[in-house]
């Protein structure tokens, strides 16, 4: 099912991140029954960022961010029946530089990721590759993290009630609501080498269950 999500850089639910410079991301939480009854498939944010290295100083390299499973416990896992799909094209072109993630069954999974021009890595579940990395066209981790998004959504609900409560909302000393939650996270490091000669990039995510339509 596809993510609807706000966009920061560009509207027509679309995220546009340069490969020079730039971050951009998306949120999408409290989804619909439909969305809600296939938490493997309901995708919470998506965060496409420069990656740096420990010197940082490369910035080579981009990130692709997709989390799923809302409020994700301890054993949650990706599904084997789903494809999770950072969609990609080149800004103004035709030609799509997608990057596909698929599980393995069972709860020693292993996750692989696919993009443009053979880029290719997998990994198991939660494990954090210790290597240096900088030259593979591609870094995959996938696994349980700390739900990163941030909302305050007493505030929020306040405001609703109330506008006149907006203040709430520009109190720096907001609650987190995701602040206890974790979620399933796949986390995609590629060198921008494998999309060419592109320089901007449309970006939007979305899952796919095997054998349905996209």
């Amino acid at each position: 099912m596809r993510s609807k999500f706000t966009v920061r850089l560009l509207a027509l639910m679309l995220t546009m991140v340069s490969l020079g410079t730039g971050v951009a991301w998306a949120a999408d939480h409290l989804d619909s029954p439909g969305a809600q009854n296939d938490p493997t498939a309901d995708i919470n944010d998506v965060y496409v960022f420069r990656s740096q290295a420990a010197d940082a100083v490369n910035t080579s390299r981009t990130v692709f961010v997709m989390t799923v499973v809302p409020a994700a416990s301890p054993d949650a896992r990706f599904s084997p029946n789903v494809e999770y799909v950072f969609w990609i094209k080149e800004e103004g072109a035709d030609n799509r530089l997608d990057i596909t993630c698929t599980a393995s069954e069972g709860p020693d999974q292993e996750i692989t990721c696919s993009g443009p021009n053979g880029a290719t890595d997998s990994i198991a579940f939660d494990v954090v590759d210790a290597g240096d990395g900088l030259a593979d066209d591609m870094r995959v981790f996938a696994g349980l993290r700390d739900d990163p998004f941030f909302f305050d959504l007493d505030a929020f609900f306040a405001v609703v009630g109330d506008p006149e409560q907006v203040g709430q909302l520009l109190d720096e000393e907001g609650t987190d609501f995701f602040a206890d939650l974790n979620t399933l996270s796949i986390v995609v490091d590629v060198k921008n080498e494998i999309f060419g000669n592109a320089t901007n990039l449309e970006v939007y995510a979305f899952t796919n269950r095997v054998g349905h339509d996209r």
